[in-house]
């Protein structure tokens, strides 16, 4: 946990942290409860082994109970009958202070906590991209996921990777990443295929 803290302040990222502890043989949280002897079961496990990715990461650095605060009351079930969990609003968490031990000093995580603020994310148009849900790795079959590049004369481009890469788990090769742009040029371009293929005008007149 202070190494990945301490990782972070120099300017690596989650994936970066999630390779690197990979590489070296570092057991994930899961499965070092399993190394334990710990029956603790997740559900987002779809392996046979489980690696570190970004997400671990970053819900490590954003753990307090690393400085020693107990946080309780993060999601709660939809009712009484219906057990699934939904999150609850930060403002709505119990927190209670100095409850044990902490591994991490205050000024490491206030260091680290200016760095998450200082983090730029891009503004949402509330879309969903129209290649969502839709193409997949054909290697481990898992979703490939939008990230966005800007090249160095401030062109912005749209691709699409394997988001198992993406996480830094080594459960994949597939490091291959399509623009959209040209994604979207293909698919257009073998509709037309279909539609000279098919076309036929004296249907479509007499039907219109």
């Amino acid at each position: 946990v202070k190494q990945i803290f301490d990782m972070y302040q120099k300017g690596y990222g989650y994936t970066s942290i999630a390779k690197y502890l990979n590489n070296k043989g570092v057991l994930s949280p899961y499965e070092y409860k399993k190394a334990s002897g710990s029956k603790f079961v997740c559900g987002l496990v779809t392996s046979s082994k489980s690696y570190w990715n970004r997400d671990t990461i970053a819900k490590i650095l954003k753990d307090e109970v690393y400085i020693g605060n107990l946080v309780q009351g993060k999601t709660r079930n939809l009712s009484y009958k219906n057990h699934k969990s939904i999150p609850v609003p930060k403002e709505d968490w119990i927190i209670v202070e100095k409850t044990h031990e902490p591994i991490i000093d205050m000024e490491t995580w206030l260091a680290v906590s200016h760095k998450f603020q200082g983090r730029v994310k891009p503004k949402s148009s509330g879309k969903i991209h129209f290649f969502s849900q839709k193409v997949y790795c054909a290697e481990c079959k898992k979703v490939f996921h939008h990230s966005v590049s800007k090249s160095g004369n401030g062109n912005v481009f749209h691709y699409l990777g394997c988001s198992t890469v993406k996480k830094g788990a080594p459960l994949c090769d597939n490091r291959f990443a399509i623009r959209m742009d040209y994604l979207e040029q293909f698919i257009l371009e073998e509709i037309n295929q279909y539609i000279k293929a098919y076309h036929d005008s004296d249907i479509l007149t007499n039907q219109f």
